[in-house]
Order: structure tokens, then sequence, then C-alpha cells
């Protein structure tokens, strides 16, 4: 992030370790139409589209669910 755009602020840091679940899918890139909070951005969707320009660490990948890598 630093050697990109001159600032260690423009890393977005997302613990996979949250995501074990196959329904946490919605916490992170919010929920499908016609769900209950659809309305609402995920995680990743929401501090997306604050900061558009950023590097995105997914940490600790090997604890989320298979389903959530395979969908994004």
């Amino acid at each position: 992030a630093l050697e990109l755009f001159d600032s260690t602020e423009s890393m977005i840091r997302i613990d996979m370790s949250e995501y074990t679940e196959s329904h946490s899918i919605a916490r992170l890139i919010g929920a499908l139409p016609d769900y209950v909070g659809f309305e609402q951005d995920g995680q990743l969707t929401e501090t997306v589209r604050r900061q558009p320009y950023a590097v995105i660490l997914f940490d600790e990948v090997e604890n989320e669910h298979p389903q959530i890598w395979s969908t994004l």
C-alpha cells in the first residue's frame, strides 16, 4: 500500500477467520436481493466503496469457509 499509494492507510485488512460459516458471505459482500438486510453493504463492499484505491489483504484465509473464497 505504501509503494502503490504512498500511504499505509491505503490497505484494507479483512480477517477471514470471522467467516467460518457458509452464510457469513452476506456479512462480507452484503445480502442478496429479497433477503433481510439487503439494504446494507457488507464489510468488504462498504470499505471498498469508501476507499476504492487500496490494497486488500485477506488475512487468515486458511480459517474461512471454502465457499467464501469461491464466491469471491
